[in-house]
C-alpha cells in the first residue's frame, strides 16, 4: 500500500537506498558509545539515515550523525510537518540538499498511536533495510522487528549482548566498522 505524505526538502533522497535507524525508548547506557561510533561511521561513508527520531538512543545517533557532516537524513514524522522544524537540523544540510522531513498525510499536531503506525509504514515503505540501535522485549519495536523478520527483510542490530535475543532470531550483529559493508551492498 503506497502512503500519502507532505514533505520539504530534497525528495530524491527517498530514492538513495537509505537505511532506517529504529531504538527502542529504554536501552541499556553501555550502547550509547557504540551507537556514536556507528553514526560517526555511517555519516563517514555518506549514506542516507531514516527515522522518526524519537527516542532518546535515535536523537543522540541524529545528532552524532549531524556532527559528522556528511550522507543525507530523512526525518520522518508522526505529527504534523511544519515549516519551524526545519531548525532542529542545521541550515547547511537544507543549503546541499542532504535533508528531507515528511509527515503522512492527515498527521494530526499531538500523533496518536494510528499516527505513529502510519509514520511507520511510510518508513518502511522507502526502506532498504533496517538498524535496530536496541529492542526492549514485549515493546512496539519488538513487535514491528518480528513482522519484517517473517518478511525476510534487512535486518540488522547493534552487536551488544542486550540485543542477543534478537540477533539469535535472525537479525544480522553489526559494529561501527562494518556498517559500510553491510549497508552498500
Amino acid at each position: 500500500m503506497e502512503h500519502t505524505f507532505h514533505s520539504m526538502g530534497n525528495i530524491e533522497l527517498l530514492s538513495s537506498r537509505p537505511v532506517v535507524v529504529f531504538a527502542s525508548r529504554q536501552t541499556p547506557t553501555e550502547l550509547t558509545a557504540l551507537t556514536d561510533d556507528l553514526a560517526r561511521a555511517l555519516s563517514q561513508k555518506g549514506l542516507t539515515v531514516m527515522s522518526g527520531w524519537q527516542s532518546p538512543l535515535e536523537k543522540r545517533f541524529l545528532k552524532v550523525f549531524l556532527k559528522g557532516g556528511q550522507g543525507a537524513v530523512i526525518w520522518v514524522r508522526a505529527s504534523s510537518l511544519e515549516p519551524r522544524m526545519r531548525r532542529y537540523v542545521p541550515e547547511v544540510w537544507w543549503r546541499r540538499d542532504a535533508c528531507l522531513m515528511m509527515a503522512p498525510e492527515g498527521a494530526s499536531a499531538r500523533p496518536t498511536d494510528k499516527d505513529i503506525n502510519h509514520r511507520d509504514a511510510l518508513i518502511l515503505e522507502h526502506a532498504t533495510s533496517v538498524l535496530f540501535l536496541s529492542i526492549t522485549a514485549g515493546g512496539r519495536l519488538e513487535r514491528l522487528g518480528a513482522g519484517l523478520l517473517q518478511k525476510k527483510f534487512p535486518l540488522f542490530i547493534v552487536r551488544h549482548p542486550h540485543n542477543r535475543p534478537w540477533m539469535e532470531q535472525g537479525m544480522l550483529p553489526v559494529l561501527p566498522d562494518e556498517p559500510f559493508t553491510l549497508f552498500t551492498r
